[in-house]
Formats: structure tokens, sequence, C-alpha cells
């Protein structure tokens, strides 16, 4: 299946590491040098440094990812470097624009900063919730954005201006990604995480600490960064909270999990919390809870990720507990082991219980997580990069993908993988189920360069037809029918062997060509 890119891969590189290779000719010219960083990336012509110049290397590192619920696809993301977060546009056959593809001028600054997480309230999309600066959390940044008037209002936890200090002697520990989520049953409860959870309910005018300190809280990984120069601005601590989620079942169930390698969770809100960590097996001390996704199908469901790369272990951790974390299984099966398989993500498929998609190097894969069975594996049509998050657009069924080094892409209609089972692949032919299609009034597209190289695919428009052929076939006809059985359209599809999609455009027939019985009258 292939996937289209949504969101810029920027024009110049923001490349996650710095390291390069250089291969081909230029490994054998001892002149040529390449610097990389994380604004750009620099070729040399010649041996000396500052005679090189930037090139396009289109890359952009995507941090986090929340979709809305607006019925047009829209959602809110943050990009590195780009000291903002912003709302992409919808595409074409979504809210269709004139032309093929969405401009990097159809994206909007909802404020925030590059790191933070953009959270639109699940109520009134129009207000956004965002985290972070740009230089790190200091002292738990938070803004709350307003479509509708363009105005943004600072509501920080705790307002104190930590650069230059130590972790250890701060009040608060916020971090570069500090987590900021919005309770499922009350859109006016949103919880922010330090080394403690902080809650506010009167968006964001007070705020209150909900827990204990979560964390291992180690004064000896709370001192100077080192260096020649000091780096304690607030972008890497050592115990923080990661990861916060609450139970879209059950209101007060509230899971957390740190950066030194804890889970915790309440059952009351905030009250009373139990650490959960010894009941995982092999869990990775110091490992990184990067993610955690609560269950929409029972309150004692939760899955979690592990990534322990800055550990030096490369190795996936993911596991599912299905008893308020009182036993834990882990769910890597399928998963091949490499120096980049270290998961990022995990989320629950919300067509159907027991299927988990997860998110690592291989872009994501599913897992079956009632039968251990290992699922499809999917890298698309992206080059292969970490996927940094998972995000469902249920109204069209559509799976949002952010990466570390390639922006953001959207799979339309996965239909075809949830329901891809041994009874399919044993037909000749299956067609899946059809999701809902909806007509859209075209707009004029905003003003945008015709080689912007960050612009954004469009899907087709009109209705996806999923369907599977065991062997290739010699003709394939599909015929669309109206309520009283009447040919609306007929279709020619695709014939190759495995799953085909093809695209109806909601129309009817084309009429036929008007031509004149007799030669008209000429006049002379």
């Amino acid at each position: 299946m292939a996937a289209r890119r949504l969101a810029p891969e920027a024009d110049s590189a923001q490349v996650p590491a710095v390291t390069i290779t250089i291969s081909g000719s230029i490994r054998r010219d001892a002149n040529r040098m390449a610097i990389a960083n994380d604004s750009g990336v620099s070729l040399s012509g010649q041996s000396r440094p500052h005679a090189g110049k930037g090139f396009n290397f289109q890359t952009a590192s995507s941090i986090t990812l929340r979709p809305t619920i607006k019925f047009l696809t829209t959602f809110t993301a943050t990009v590195r470097m780009d000291l903002l977060i912003v709302v992409p546009a919808v595409p074409e056959g979504r809210r269709r624009w004139r032309r093929h593809y969405i401009p990097r001028s159809a994206w909007i600054n909802v404020a925030g900063g590059e790191s933070g997480w953009s959270t639109p309230d699940p109520v009134d999309n129009n207000i956004i919730w965002s985290s972070a600066s740009g230089s790190g959390s200091v002292g738990g940044i938070v803004e709350v954005f307003n479509l509708k008037t363009g105005q943004a209002r600072n509501v920080e936890v705790w307002p104190d201006q930590a650069n230059g200090n130590i972790a250890a002697d701060l009040k608060y520990r916020f971090v570069w990604t500090m987590p900021l989520t919005i309770s499922p049953h009350d859109h006016n409860k949103v919880y922010v995480g330090s080394q403690f959870v902080h809650q506010t309910t009167d968006g964001g005018n007070s705020w209150q600490v909900i827990s204990p300190d979560l964390t291992l809280n180690d004064k000896s990984r709370q001192g100077f960064s080192g260096g020649l120069t000091g780096d304690n601005i607030g972008v890497e601590y050592a115990g923080v909270v990661m990861a916060i989620a609450e139970s879209p079942k059950q209101a007060g169930v509230i899971w957390a999990g740190t950066n030194d390698g804890l889970v915790q969770i309440t059952r009351d809100g905030g009250k009373n919390w139990t650490n959960v960590t010894k009941n995982i097996p092999n869990m990775l001390a110091w490992g990184t809870v990067s993610n955690i996704e609560a269950s929409r199908y029972n309150a004692g469901t939760a899955y979690i990720t592990v990534d322990g790369h800055q550990v030096n272990n490369r190795d996936p951790f993911i596991y599912k507990t299905t008893d308020f974390g009182q036993t834990w299984k882990a769910i890597t099966n399928g998963i091949p082991h490499s120096m980049l398989s270290y998961a990022h993500c995990v989320r629950e498929d919300p067509s159907a219980a027991g299927i988990a998609l997860r998110g690592h190097r291989e872009w994501y894969s599913t897992f079956h997580t009632t039968t251990a069975r290992t699922g499809s594996r999917c890298r698309t049509t992206c080059r292969t990069r970490p996927s940094t998050g998972l995000r469902y657009r249920s109204s069209f069924n559509d799976l949002v993908i952010s990466t570390y080094g390639r922006g953001f892409w959207i799979l339309d209609d996965i239909t075809p993988i949830q329901q891809m089972t041994a009874q399919v692949m044993n037909a000749n032919a299956h067609l899946f189920t059809i999701h809902s299609a909806y007509r859209f009034r075209g707009l004029n597209i905003p003003y945008a360069s015709s080689d912007d190289p960050t612009a954004g695919q469009n899907p087709p428009y009109g209705a996806s037809i999923n369907y599977y052929l065991k062997s290739a076939a010699r003709d394939v006809s599909i015929k669309i029918t109206d309520a009283q059985g009447q040919t609306v359209q007929t279709i020619r599809g695709t014939r190759t062997a495995g799953i085909n999609r093809v695209w109806w455009n909601l129309r009817t027939e084309n009429s036929k060509e008007i031509r004149l019985r007799t030669e008209p009258a000429v006049r002379s």
C-alpha cells in the first residue's frame, strides 16, 4: 500500500544526528567536507569548511502528533527547528484545494514551541493546548491558543526561569518533551508532567500536583550537564515523567511513565499511586517509558513502549497489561532485532480489540495481542525512518504517521490491513468493507510556490474501494449501483495479485458526446 506525504520535508535539512556517510565519488575526494547539525547540511567544494554551502536535503524531524476531531482531516503537530506548533490544513478530497498538493501556506502557527505537544480540545477544536518554547520547557510552559481569535495565552505551570540551574536544585523538573494530555472524560481537565503529575481544571489559571514524585529521584544524575559550555536549560533531565494517559473507559485511572524506567498507576484520580514496575518482565533499568496507550475497550488494559537507546540497548520493549499492571506480557514478536529496533510508539486499533500497531524503525507493524500472532509489517513509500507517532483518523479510517527525519505521512484507509485474515488470503477474491465517502466543495488555494519542496500530497478524490485477488486476474470490473440497483458507474479495476485499490470519483458515467446529425446551415 502506498502512503502519501502530508507534512513538510523541510527544504533545509533538520538532521536528528550529526553522523554523515559519504559515498561514491565524494568519498574519493579528500577536499570535500560535510557538516551536519540540527538545522542543515553543508557540503564544501574545497578543503576549507567555510567554503561550503547548504543544499536541499529534504528531511523533517516530527516530535509529536495529535489528531483533531473535526470532520475534516486536520491534525496538530510539532516540527523541529520551526520554533512553533502548526496545524496542517486539510488535503484535496477532504476540503479540496484547487491544486494537487498541500502548500506550506495552509499550515497555521498555533503557539507553543518546537518540542512539545499541540493538543486540540476534544469538544472545541478551536482551542489548542501547546507546550514548550523551543529552548526547553523552563517552568512547564503551556500555551492555550484560540483559532477563532488568533490569540494565545501563556499558562505556565511554575513560571520560574530555570535556565542555568541544575536539575537537583529545581522545584519541578520539566523537560523538552514534557507530556501534556487532556482527560477523555472532562475536556476542562488537562494533565502535564514534571517529576510529578500536574492538573488544571480552570483553563490553566491554576495547577495542582496530584501525585508524589513518581521517579527514582536519583540526585547523582541531576547535576551539571558537563562540557565547555553548560547546557542546563531544561532540555534533558533525568528523573521526569515522560508519558501520561487516562483510561477512556474509567475516569480517574491514570498511568504515568518516567525516563528512569518506572511505571505507576492511580485508580482514584491521583489520591493513591501504585508502582507496578516490578511486575514487568525484563523491564529495562533506566529505560524511557516514552508512550502509554490506555485501552478504549477495557479499563485495566494498557500498552507501553520503553525506549532504551539512550542506555545503549536497541532492543524493542513493548508490553501489554489487562489487569491494571498486576501482570504484563511482551508483544514484540515479529520485530527484527538490529541496532535500530527500539520502539517509539504503540497504539490500539480503534476498529478491533486485540490488535496493536507498533511504531519503530520499520514504520509500523501490526500485532494481534489476543493470539500473539504477528500481522503485517509496513514500510510503504517513505524512506525508512523511525516512526515517532501513530494516530488514527476515524472519519476515513486513515493512519497518520510522524517520523523522525521524513516529516508526516498518511496511509489512506487501512481497512485491508485491519481485515486481512487467513480466510481472506485463501479466497480467490475478497471485497473489503467500504467506508463512507463525502463530497466537498472546492476552495481557492492559498499562495504557494509551484516548486515548494515542503508541499504535501493529496489522495485521489472520492471513495476508496479495496479488494484482494489471490492471483492476477484477466479482467476486473467494478459496478457502482444505487439503492434501486441501477448502475451509476462501472470502473475498470487493477488486476494484480494481492491487495488492489481503485477510487470512485462519486460521479455517474460520463454523458455521451453530443454530435450533430446534420451539417449546420451556412448563410452566405
